[in-house]
């Protein structure tokens, strides 16, 4: 997770996820939303190598990881898991704009149709 950027992008997206409760519970200080965001990343991203790690193990032999953590260490390799981060934020963005745009969408059908 480390030398992808896959613990970056996990932040980030962590980051926005914080961001979407704020909006939702303004009237909860923001010292509670500091503290919960620190102690949830560092607990979740443990679990979550812990969940991840059979499933990888599934698909994935060492020396394939050995193989991809080599990646990761080239200019293409670092740029990427640099990048992964911003890349997670905005292709979120991009990924609620669309549901939106794809509700809408079906519930303009749905009353098209009369249902």
């Amino acid at each position: 997770m480390q030398a992808s950027g896959g613990k970056d992008a996990y932040d980030a997206a962590i980051l926005q996820m914080f961001t979407m409760y704020r909006q939702q519970y303004p009237k909860v200080p923001e010292q509670f939303w500091t503290e919960f965001k620190e102690e949830f990343i560092n607990i979740s991203t443990d679990e979550l190598v812990v969940l991840f790690a059979p499933v990888y193990a599934r698909h994935l032999t060492s020396k394939d990881l050995d193989d991809i953590i080599t990646f990761y260490q080239t200019p293409a390799g670092k740029k990427l898991a640099s990048s992964q981060g911003a890349i997670t934020a905005e292709s979120m963005s991009v990924g609620q704009d669309w549901g939106a745009v794809l509700g809408e969408k079906v519930l303009k059908k749905i009353q098209e149709k009369g249902y």
